[in-house]
């Protein structure tokens, strides 16, 4: 089928194995893209911007280099409020305002800009331009590509970073086009142009940029483009991971932690014990007792009882409580009880984790406390003894 040129909606499609052998190569060669630790070309990625907005037919766009996504949000953001007085925000936790300065004559007010025109890139089952893909092509090229995951793992890991990138600078999630957080279209659209033999130089052109950048916020006029991390670190299973240093660092210094492919707050690694207690969120406290171990995290506890874990036979359930301050003179200490209790199966290692579970302050029973975090009975939960 490679190369048969422009087929018609009508064309009975059988991939070769000469086709099925390129899908998947094209899947691998896209994957080794989403995250290499190489700088980017910036001739050879400017020379494909240019490109790109050509086969758009908009107007060449002045460049702006950014070192990560976090800059490149940071940047679109304050443009943005640059241009809008009514914006009450402050420019100085973004950019220097000498710098936006610098930047703003160079380009046109943002809030005038026409934003680059969104292909029907994240439906590549529609029409595009003058492309068509057919039917049994499109279904083909995904019951070949269905034998793994790891594309739509990776895309759905690239928009959480996209989104953490731009908490990090307390913005909104900025527009912005990556192979990172957009790998089973850039397959899926290699696959269909180049199997089906069909031609759409707009399409060509995206994945062209995309191979070659980091991320992009394209606009009329004006590309922002972030370069790519210069430090990835991984665990088990290829997931993000790195313990007490960032998972993903870039040049600037920005940079994001990971544990185990799990999302980690700025700053996780200098949390108290009084910090851990405090989180309201289960898999981080547990995360906090596997890096920290449990002492540091102890001292912040009053311990108030102790009981055999008759649903978890030779574990035991630690009952505790903290004392939380307000923060107001007026207004006094709210006491908090929590359950630690360890998880029934153990990790590849033979460990297993432990966790801290907040219970209603008026249980004192450690036994009741896991049934009330189960939702279960007293009676009920102890039954699970039994039925073990």
């Amino acid at each position: 089928m490679s190369g048969a040129g422009h087929p018609s909606a009508t064309d009975p499609m059988v991939l070769t194995r000469a086709d099925a052998k390129m899908i998947n190569r094209s899947r691998w060669d896209w994957v080794d893209l989403a995250w290499p630790t190489t700088r980017c070309d910036r001739e050879q990625a400017e020379d494909a911007i240019r490109a790109l907005y050509q086969a758009t037919r908009m107007h060449t766009p002045d460049v702006v280099w950014r070192e990560s996504p976090q800059k490149l949000a940071a940047t679109l953001d304050a443009l943005v409020a640059f241009d809008s007085p009514e914006d009450e925000r402050q420019l100085g936790s973004r950019l220097a305002v000498e710098q936006l300065g610098v930047l703003r004559h160079r380009t046109r007010p943002a809030t005038a800009r026409r934003r680059f025109p969104t292909p029907i890139w994240y439906d590549p089952t529609q029409v595009l331009g003058n492309t068509f893909v057919p039917e049994a092509l499109r279904w083909q090229v995904f019951d070949a590509l269905s034998g793994s995951n790891v594309l739509r793992n990776l895309d759905r890991q690239g928009w959480r970073i996209k989104r953490r990138c731009a908490n990090a600078v307390n913005v909104i999630s900025a527009p912005a086009l990556s192979v990172v957080n957009s790998l089973e279209e850039a397959v899926l659209w290699d696959c269909f142009l180049r199997v089906g033999g069909i031609d759409d130089p707009l399409i060509a052109a995206i994945l062209d940029v995309l191979r070659v950048v980091g991320y992009i916020s394209a606009w009329e006029g004006l590309a922002i483009v972030s370069d790519r991390p210069i430090v990835i670190r991984r665990g088990f299973d290829d997931a993000f991971h790195s313990e007490r240093q960032p998972a993903i660092i870039w040049e600037d210094g920005t940079y994001l932690n990971w544990w185990n492919g799990v999302e980690l707050p700025a700053g996780f690694w200098d949390w108290t014990g009084e910090q851990v207690i405090a989180c309201n969120n289960l898999e981080l406290r547990s995360i906090a007792i596997e890096y920290m171990g449990w002492e540091p995290i102890a001292e912040s506890l009053t311990p108030l009882a102790v009981a055999d874990d008759p649903g978890n036979p030779g574990q035991v359930i630690e009952l505790y409580e903290l004392a939380v301050a307000s923060g107001l003179e007026s207004v006094p200490a709210e006491w908090r009880h929590f359950i630690r209790v360890t998880n029934a199966s153990p990790n590849m290692d033979g460990t297993r984790r432990s966790y801290i579970i907040q219970v209603a302050p008026w249980i004192t029973d450690p036994v009741a406390a896991v049934a009330e975090s189960f939702g279960v009975s007293v009676d009920m939960y102890r039954g699970l003894a039994r039925a073990c």
